[in-house]
């Protein structure tokens, strides 16, 4: 069991339910599957305009060539949000993905 789970040990993401694979750099930025994030987050830009909008934290990663989105431009995106889901995704990208990461950076 231990082999077969190697690879995502520790590293398994749900928001409510909703898996969201996410993929960390060497600089510990988090980057989240935008397929995975338009299952919560419903009314987001069509990937050409969020690759426009945000130059460089959204992009092509993985062998499947998925769009990610970087998980601190994803979080003063969702600043603006007023809707309940957004705002309580938006406390768990914080807590969930974002804080554990910060506290893996060597200092």
């Amino acid at each position: 069991r231990h082999c077969a789970y190697r690879e995502i040990e520790g590293r398994h993401y749900a928001f409510r339910g909703t898996p969201i694979k996410v993929v960390e750099d060497l600089d510990h930025s988090c980057w989240l599957r935008l397929l995975d994030l338009r299952k919560i987050l419903v009314d987001l830009p069509n990937d050409t305009t969020l690759e426009q909008i945000e130059l460089g934290n959204c992009r092509p990663l993985g062998p499947a060539k998925s769009l990610y989105w970087r998980d601190t431009s994803l979080l003063n995106w969702l600043g603006k949000a007023s809707a309940p889901r957004s705002l309580k995704f938006k406390q768990w990208l914080r807590r969930e993905v974002i804080c554990p990461a910060q506290h893996r950076q060597p200092h």
